[in-house]
């Protein structure tokens, strides 16, 4: 299978590297950021329906959902709540996702600060049949609600766990220093802390059986606390491995990792510690931790304000078009605009960087993923979306597409049944090489014949040169 690619590939690759030298890169994929869409209003979340390979679905932090299909905004927004979100400083529609059957369960869920309230509102929202790009407004379902006593610190990320199905739900810590009442310690707060429920279980949800404080002291809700403001989580979709961001107060920034195989409880330390430090702001009296508890999680990455100001937590690349990717977690900050990566290996972090591009300063808000498992990025500064591209990068094509073989594959364009990675129609009858690759083989071959030429001249006329 294959052979006659094979060895054309391999004559032209022979030629590059005796014309020009190595130009394989030991370090991995060279990576940049393509900002490609602009005219948003404050996007503060990217993501995709299950299934859709079409259309990407960014938040707009004044109360506004925008269709994003062929790199264009569609003319009218898939939601519009904005009479109802409070869009002043970091309150605002804050989260979204889609029921993990949709849209056979037709459902959507939003989380936003409701004007008149200040509360935090989680809610259900479905999509009118035959008409795919316009939600019903009038079909809001409140699911979930509590107060915020400051208007800072709300948290907002929401999403279904690949593994288990239920909705996590990120919550501040309500904001001011140490969260003024300090309740990301208090067990019988839902604030600091990422929770946990069942939407198909129950009405307006149920609470998972296996949910840590279940039958003993704490909010049944609570998955996990300890947190100050959880801006931006992540689940690693193949492996359920789930990324906390958790903005500091006066000296660190850090990502938090919670493994896929997580029976919930971690105290993240806040606000006995900012980071892997212990907390030294003069409010935090908190009695219910101590810096020193040996059962604190500490973060698996982290910086100081002399690197940013407010971390941006991110995605797990597993997507179809970089090779060599795969695993890798980006993260960002709000001020800095840098850009560093790292992955989880056996529960430690392993191969952390900075990359190798900026996002152009202040605005980085959020990080989110298409169907294809490519990541984005939101700028609320230049109301932008961008993506996280290879920067010339070859391409493995046979169907000749003009997408990667596995993009193809995971979208259902081409088949592939037996699971080997290669398009069921280049296995039966082998690649058919395209005019470029024809040509530049005849180019390479001309050239040898070129060199041979030469060579067999200056045998034949010594004084030839």
């Amino acid at each position: 299978m294959d052979r006659g690619m094979t060895w054309i590939r391999g004559l032209m690759a022979g030629m590059t590297l005796c014309l020009f030298g190595d130009v394989v890169s030991a370090g991995g994929p060279v990576l940049d950021f393509d900002e490609f869409l602009f005219g948003f209003d404050r996007p503060v979340y990217v993501t995709h329906a299950p299934g859709d390979f079409e259309r990407l679905f960014v938040v707009e932090q004044r109360g506004t959902i925008q269709i994003v299909q062929s790199d264009a905004i569609l003319g009218s927004p898939f939601l519009d709540i904005s009479s109802q979100v409070l869009n002043l400083g970091e309150q605002g529609l804050l989260g979204l996702a889609f029921h993990p059957d949709f849209p056979t369960v037709n459902a959507f869920y939003v989380y936003y600060i409701e004007d008149g309230s200040n509360d935090s509102v989680v809610s259900r929202f479905s999509v009118p049949a035959g008409t795919p790009n316009d939600a019903d407004e009038a079909s809001e379902f409140e699911i979930l609600r509590f107060t915020q006593p400051w208007p800072n610190h709300n948290g907002g990320w929401i999403g279904f766990s690949p593994i288990d199905g239920y909705l996590y739900i990120s919550s501040g810590d309500g904001g001011w220093e140490c969260g003024s009442l300090n309740p990301a310690q208090d067990l019988n707060s839902l604030l600091g802390k990422i929770l946990r429920i069942d939407v198909d279980g129950g009405s307006p949800y149920a609470i998972p059986p296996d949910n840590p404080y279940v039958g003993v002291a704490g909010l049944d809700e609570i998955w996990s606390y300890g947190l100050r403001n959880p801006w931006r989580c992540g689940f690693d979709q193949e492996t359920g491995d789930f990324y906390i961001g958790d903005v500091g107060e006066a000296e660190r920034e850090e990502i938090s990792f919670q493994p896929g195989s997580s029976t919930g409880g971690e105290n993240y330390g806040w606000d006995c510690k900012e980071g892997t430090e212990c907390s030294s702001i003069s409010g935090c009296s908190n009695t219910n931790c101590a810096c020193g508890d040996g059962t604190l999680v500490d973060p698996v990455a982290e910086h100081d304000h002399g690197a940013g100001c407010s971390i941006t937590g991110g995605e797990v690349y597993r997507g179809c078009r970089i090779d060599g990717l795969a695993g890798t977690y980006f993260y960002s900050d709000w001020c800095s605009g840098t850009v560093w990566s790292f992955r989880m290996v056996g529960g430690v972090r392993t191969d952390f960087q900075v990359q190798s591009f900026s996002l152009g300063g202040f605005g980085p808000t959020s990080f989110g993923r298409d169907a294809y498992g490519e990541i984005y990025i939101c700028n609320s500064g230049a109301g932008s979306l961008s993506r996280i591209v290879e920067v010339g990068p070859t391409i493995q094509d046979c169907d000749r597409s003009g997408t990667e073989d596995a993009c193809d594959i995971l979208d259902g364009s081409a088949i592939d049944g037996d699971e080997n990675g290669v398009i069921d129609t280049c296995e039966v009858g082998g690649e058919v090489p395209t005019v470029s690759e024809v040509g530049s083989a005849v180019m390479a071959m001309a050239l040898v014949a070129v060199g041979a030429l030469v060579l067999r001249r200056r045998a034949d006329n010594p004084t030839f040169a």
